[in-house]
C-alpha cells in the first residue's frame, strides 16, 4: 500500500508537471508568434523605408543625369560659338592684312 501512495504522488507531481510544461509551452508558443509578427513588421517597414530612400536616389540620379545632359548641351554650344568667333577673327584678321598692304602699296 505503502508503495501504491508513492507511485500514485509520483504520478500526480508528474501531472502538474506535465500540466505546467505544457503551459509553458503554450506561453512560449505565443510569445514566439509575437516576435514573428513584429519581425514581420519591422522587415516589412524597413524595406518600405528603404525603398523610399532608393526612389529618392533615383529622382537625385535622374535629376543628375537632366542637368548633365543640359551642361553638354551649353557646353557645345560655347564651344560652337567658339570656333565661330575663331572664324570670324581669322577673316576680320585676313582683312586688316589686306588693307594694311593696300596702304602700304600707296604709299611706295
Amino acid at each position: 500500500l505503502d508503495v501504491m501512495e508513492r507511485f500514485k504522488e509520483r504520478a500526480e507531481c508528474a501531472a502538474i508537471g506535465l500540466k505546467n510544461s505544457k503551459e509553458e509551452h503554450i506561453k512560449l508558443k505565443n510569445a514566439m508568434g509575437s516576435y514573428k509578427h513584429e519581425a514581420q513588421m519591422l522587415i516589412a517597414t524597413q524595406g518600405k523605408q528603404f525603398q523610399e530612400h532608393m526612389d529618392k536616389k533615383d529622382s537625385e540620379i535622374t535629376y543628375l543625369q537632366t542637368q548633365n545632359a543640359s551642361f553638354k548641351e551649353e557646353i557645345q554650344d560655347l564651344l560652337k560659338r567658339s570656333r565661330d568667333n575663331d572664324k570670324k577673327l581669322l577673316e576680320k584678321e585676313a582683312v586688316i592684312k589686306d588693307m594694311t598692304q593696300s596702304i602700304t602699296k600707296l604709299f611706295q
